[in-house]
């Protein structure tokens, strides 16, 4: 499902264009940075995935359990 989203969002996106698109509700957490795709994943069932943006703009990948 990212791989469709992937391709349809970049039909859109101009290659100078900075700007990152954030998608959840698919459950597949995903951290493109080359194609400024970032699908945040899932927090359930004891799982945690998410997305850190620290103030100097750096983006990571949260994978945790609760």
């Amino acid at each position: 499902m990212n791989e469709i989203i992937k391709k349809s969002i970049l039909k859109e996106l101009a290659k100078d264009q900075k700007a990152y698109f954030f998608f959840g509700h698919v459950h597949v957490a995903e951290l493109d940075l080359a194609n400024r795709f970032i699908n945040t994943g899932i927090f359930n069932y004891g799982y945690a995935q998410y997305v850190s943006i620290d103030d100097s703009g750096n983006i990571k990948a949260i994978n945790d359990t609760y």
